[in-house]
């Protein structure tokens, strides 16, 4: 299952990323996101494996992070995988205008033969999850 999400930021593109990449940052726009640690690899850079642990919506989520590609100021993708469910996240960052960034999220859910029949329930748990994520981050950058 395939999901686009959007949201334009009123800051440029490099301050988004800038902001976007600072782990320090990720309580500020992820309240979700109960633990976060690095297993292998450079924080943020192809190869990189984390241990992430959301709750979201009445559900926990326990996962392994890894960073696929790292093309900035274009793309970054990373790899969520869990109990029989994989999402692949492509963000990819637009200049709008001066000053004004386009950031485009697409998620492709994947789950086993175990999952198959809560797979929509999931794939819209995700699906409002980004977009909580987007519309906070967008609120934490124009902030300050």
């Amino acid at each position: 299952m395939k999901t686009t999400h959007e949201i334009s930021i009123d800051l440029p593109r490099e301050r988004v990323l800038e902001l976007i990449m600072a782990p320090g940052n990720f309580a500020k726009w992820q309240p979700g996101v109960k633990t976060f640690q690095l297993l292998s690899g450079q924080q943020g850079y192809p190869g990189a494996k984390a241990r992430v642990v959301i709750e979201s919506h009445g559900m926990k989520f326990d996962m392994v992070e890894t960073i696929l590609e790292r093309r900035l100021p274009d793309v970054y993708a990373l790899r969520y995988e869990g109990k029989g469910v994989k999402n692949t996240v492509e963000n990819r960052f637009f200049e709008e205008a001066p000053g004004r960034t386009r950031w485009v999220m697409t998620n492709t859910l994947e789950v086993g033969l175990m999952m198959k029949m809560a797979a929509p329930v999931i794939n819209e748990i995700v699906g409002k999850q980004n977009a909580d994520s987007m519309k906070s981050f967008k609120a934490f950058a124009e902030r300050g």
